[in-house]
């Protein structure tokens, strides 16, 4: 099940609305879509050791996993 299918969003201007979660950077977008990955196979527990350096707190993961 998804909780979702956009991850981000766009300004009327079409670009990037950089108040999204993964708007500001292309690294948070990688690791928003690599979090989903991880949800779908069951292993999102593991996401702090596959990737040490996150710059995705823990809080806003409900915002960009959306996969139930």
């Amino acid at each position: 099940a998804t909780t979702g299918f956009q991850v981000g969003s766009f300004t009327a201007g079409q670009v990037a609305d950089e108040d999204a979660v993964i708007g500001k950077s292309v690294e948070l977008a990688a690791q928003a879509v690599f979090a989903n990955y991880m949800q779908l196979n069951g292993k999102l527990g593991e996401l702090s050791s596959a990737v040490p350096e996150r710059t995705i707190p823990d809080a806003l993961l409900p915002k960009v996993v959306k996969f139930a």
